[in-house]
């Protein structure tokens, strides 16, 4: 009889055993997929980062134009508002690598605008480069409600 108790208690450890590795697998599959699902989201933020720069932006230089700029998108469609250079409007905007661009002229005097996050998206640097002169830097902020 005693052989008989020993080879239960064998067998009950080995269930033990199965069980336990068949919740440590599913414990593993459960991290593996928020892991491909966190890294996924992740990754389609980076590249969308552009739709971030939607929205109303606050500065101190008038160089562009407003001190305030308003940025929308439709679909693939971006619009400023309150972008002028020198008095004229951009002909082209588009986004292209996480940035946005502003291109245009005036008076044979071509400028293009590249816009891009700064500070963990609380910041918007606009980088003006005419085609002759100096790059300059501007930095918006989101206004703070009155």
């Amino acid at each position: 009889m005693r052989a008989g108790a020993d080879d239960r208690v064998r067998v009950d450890v080995g269930r033990i055993d199965r069980r336990t590795a068949w919740r440590r697998r599913l414990v593993a599959l459960a991290v593996l997929v928020a892991v491909v699902w966190l890294a996924a989201w992740g990754a389609g933020r980076l590249l969308r980062h552009g739709d971030d720069l939607t929205g109303e932006w606050a500065g101190s230089c008038v160089l562009l134009g407003d001190t305030r700029l308003t940025i929308e998108r439709q679909g693939e469609t971006y619009r400023i508002e309150g972008l002028r250079v020198e008095g004229a409007s951009p002909e082209r905007i588009y986004s292209e690598g996480g940035r946005l661009y502003a291109e245009g002229g005036a008076e044979g005097q071509r400028w293009t605008i590249a816009f891009e996050l700064d500070a963990d998206g609380q910041q918007l640097v606009a980088r003006y480069e005419p085609e002759e002169g100096e790059s300059q830097l501007v930095r918006f902020t989101r206004p703070k409600p009155e």
